[in-house]
């Protein structure tokens, strides 16, 4: 089988730094504490309403109940928390495409040769929450043709597992996973890594891959790699927008409960 599908917790025993990334990175983001509903508070509770509602205790309860609900149907239980790993470096890796559509075209090559350069055999990779890959719909027609692609690759409508990729295999994954990273405002991250590398990645709306390295050497040696394998590092180290803004315009979308 080309690709392989498991269950997350198979990428994560593969890797470990990845799976401290997406620990703290839930950790962060689902903390029900955060912004928690109070009675007495204004909030739309129905969008077709003339206003917002003001909370009574109960109504803010029932809120918060729901909102601790999703966070912890969003973060992976880890029983025992990833080792602490420290990261040391971060950068972003980009290439000199001058439109989306070329960058979709050269960003699979790019990486299967930065693979064979780094000894990589095989990459996972995983959403950054427990949602799917093709949670959201979009009927701008490159997304709908990118969720379609993966679609026949086998990833399921509703599947938000890991997925193993021989090295030879990411010029078919990487390409449909970015154009969905650029329209689908309301898909999950998705987060990459070689097994047992101390490198870890995410795919970005703007055409690059954000690094995070956990271990020094080994980010040192790869950052070289990636400019010898045709990405270009940032020294500012500022992730924007480097294509035409018209097609984010018209394809973008956000789902709106």
């Amino acid at each position: 089988m080309a690709l392989e599908f498991v269950d997350r917790n198979i990428i994560f025993e593969k890797n470990q730094y990845l799976a401290r990334f997406l620990y703290d990175w839930q950790q962060s983001l689902f903390d029900p504490s955060q912004n928690a509903y109070e009675a007495g508070e204004e909030v739309w509770l129905d969008m077709d309403a003339d206003g917002p509602a003001v909370l009574t205790e109960e109504q803010a309860r029932d809120l918060n109940l729901e909102h601790e609900n999703y966070c912890r149907a969003m973060k992976d239980p880890f029983e025992v928390p990833p080792p602490d790993f420290k990261r040391a470096e971060c950068c972003i890796a980009e290439l000199g495409a001058e439109s989306f559509e070329q960058f979709v075209g050269l960003i699979g090559p790019a990486f299967e040769k930065l693979s064979v350069a780094m000894e990589w055999e095989e990459v996972l990779y995983i959403t950054a929450y427990r949602d799917a890959y093709l949670a959201q719909k979009n009927d701008y027609p490159p997304a709908e043709r990118a969720a379609e692609t993966l679609k026949k690759l086998g990833f399921g409508a509703d599947y938000s597992g890991g997925v193993i990729s021989k090295r030879n295999e990411n010029s078919k994954v990487l390409g449909p996973l970015f154009t969905l990273q650029r329209y689908n405002a309301s898909a999950p991250y998705v987060n990459l890594a070689a097994a047992g590398s101390s490198v870890v990645g995410m795919l970005c709306k703007y055409g690059n891959i954000h690094f995070e390295g956990y271990d020094r050497d080994e980010f040192t040696h790869f950052k070289v790699v990636l400019e010898d394998c045709g990405f270009r590092v940032p020294e500012d180290g500022i992730c924007e927008e480097k294509f035409s803004q018209n097609d984010l315009t018209e394809g973008r979308r956000i789902v709106l409960d």
